[in-house]
């Protein structure tokens, strides 16, 4: 479902896809080679493929990036954000994509969720689809 969302912002904006070939391993070096190779400015990464990016590889180029699927540890946030825009998104399977960005984040904080995406509202629900007071698990 992420690149449906990749798709639409890309052209949307005017901006280039990069799409690396098949044969390309997209872990670790493989994955900053394609980076490189691609020169992308921004990228949207599940926390665990981010933090194959070996450290010794800055990836100076790259500008902004977008992190969700699973939850973006403070360590990847203070890695990632020196010089550069990290945003964390979250969407359960059930919203497609994102239901919630971040603002951009700094190292010395505990990721948030973010708020709704813009025009969208998000609701904590009961197993009976009610909604459930601030603070309360759904």
């Amino acid at each position: 479902d992420v690149s449906v969302g990749d798709l639409a912002m890309t052209l949307l904006s005017g901006a280039a896809l990069a799409l690396p070939g098949p044969s390309r391993e997209l872990v670790g070096d493989g994955l900053a080679d394609a980076l490189e190779d691609s020169g992308a400015t921004h990228v949207m990464l599940p926390a665990p493929l981010l933090g194959t990016l070996p450290e010794e590889r800055p990836l100076p180029r790259l500008r902004c990036v977008v992190s969700g699927g699973e939850a973006l540890s403070p360590g990847l946030v203070a890695r990632w954000s020196a010089g550069r825009t990290v945003i964390n998104a979250y969407g359960p399977t059930e919203t497609t994509v994102a239901a919630t960005l971040s603002d951009p984040l700094s190292p010395d904080t505990t990721p948030p969720i973010g708020r709704p995406v813009a025009g969208t509202r998000v609701l904590v629900l009961d197993d009976r689809l009610r909604p459930v007071p601030v603070g309360v698990a759904g």
